[in-house]
This record gives structure tokens, C-alpha cells and sequence, in this order.
């Protein structure tokens, strides 16, 4: 029994097809090339995993797996911040300390949202760390200075 793997058309040929002529006008050559890598990579691995499927001599096979990988990059990963860095560090506010209140309402903030204060962490983590410090905040800011 020959190697299933043999039947894999190199990304050469995919690139020489028809089929493909249109995402690498699309995307660039750069974008198709390592998409065609990843999923031809994908195919061998799952081939070493023992799930061999017919059919992968045919390059409009590959196509939409290709294109799936593309479309799936083009897709932004990037999400919208606030950065406050300047607020905390020029104001001093990184070191001001919370009233009660203002620990208790950063405790029943959105969970989701992140405030970096001396190391950072959730607002549950700064809150019960304001919280907790006491009359040690003073030794602690002297520590960091």
C-alpha cells in the first residue's frame, strides 16, 4: 500500500491552478502560499493521524479549506481600549488610595473590564488589594519608590 501522503499536490500546483488564481489576486501570493502551507500541513497530520479521506489528488478540494484560511486571518484581532496610562502615572492616581465606596463599586464592575494598578490584575484583584492594604500602604509605596 502506497503512502496516502504522495497524493497531496504541492503548493506549487495549487498555485498553478485555475481555482487559485482568484485568491491570490484577492489576497496576494505571500497570504495564499502560507494558507495553502497550513492546510496541506493540516492534511498531513491528520493523514499521520490515521483519517485519511478520498479525494486529495483533486486541487478544487482544496480551495475552500484554503480560502477558509484566508478568510479566517483577514478577520481583525484587534479590540478597542482605553489607554489611561498617562491618567494614572501623570495625576498619581496609581497611588491615590480608594475610599470604601469607590473599592466596593470597582468590585461590582464589569468583570470583563481590566484596571492596571501596580501590577495590574481584574478589578476584583485591585479592589480586594485596596481593600486590604490598610496602614500598609505607606510601606508599600515607599517599597516601590
Amino acid at each position: 500500500m502506497t503512502d496516502p501522503r504522495r497524493s497531496i499536490p504541492s503548493v506549487d500546483a495549487l498555485l498553478a491552478a485555475e481555482e487559485f488564481v482568484g485568491l491570490v489576486g484577492d489576497y496576494g501570493h505571500e497570504r495564499v502560499v502560507a494558507a495553502a502551507r497550513r492546510v496541506l500541513d493540516a492534511v498531513r497530520g491528520a493523514i499521520a493521524a490515521g483519517d485519511v479521506r478520498g479525494g486529495l489528488s483533486e486541487i478544487a478540494s482544496y480551495v475552500s479549506d484554503v480560502a477558509g484560511v484566508l478568510e479566517r486571518d483577514a478577520v481583525p484581532s484587534l479590540r478597542e481600549v482605553v489607554n489611561a496610562t498617562g491618567v494614572v502615572l501623570h495625576t498619581n492616581l496609581g497611588r491615590a488610595p480608594l475610599a470604601d465606596v469607590a473599592a466596593q463599586a470597582m468590585a461590582a464592575a464589569d468583570p470583563d473590564r481590566w484596571v492596571v494598578v501596580d501590577g495590574g490584575g481584574t478589578v476584583d484583584e485591585v479592589a480586594a488589594r485596596v481593600a486590604g492594604e490598610g496602614d500598609n500602604s505607606r510601606e508599600q509605596r515607599d517599597q516601590m519608590e
